[in-house]
């Protein structure tokens, strides 16, 4: 059997004016937002299926966006705020986040398996 693999789905808050900013022109605000929550949902949801291992939703600005707080109910994934910085710093934040959480089962794991 495969261990377990972390897996962090980098989110922003479908907020209007804040997220999918480059289809505002397209979409208007409120319709990029709506597709913004859409989008979050899908990609958390495919994580899910995939069934590989435990999921952290990391939200911008924070996590305190009800949008994230009913996947996380839903779904049963963690939640976790993006940090600071551009875009490549916070996705390097997340997996180094996840890889040490996958370490740190892993080793739970073998060591319960030892006793």
């Amino acid at each position: 059997m495969n261990e377990p693999v972390a897996v962090a789905v980098l989110a922003k808050a479908p907020l209007p004016g804040f997220a999918k900013t480059r289809l505002i022109p397209a979409l208007g605000a409120e319709r990029a937002a709506l597709l913004q929550a859409r989008l979050i949902e899908h990609a958390v949801a495919t994580a899910c299926a995939a069934r590989i291992g435990p999921i952290t939703l990391w939200a911008a600005p924070d996590e305190s966006h009800p949008l994230f707080h009913a996947i996380a109910a839903r779904l049963g994934v963690a939640l976790a705020r993006q940090g600071g910085g551009d875009l490549g710093a916070r996705m390097l934040a997340a997996p180094t986040f996840c890889a040490a959480a996958s370490m740190r089962q892993s080793f739970r794991q073998r060591t319960a398996a030892m006793h």
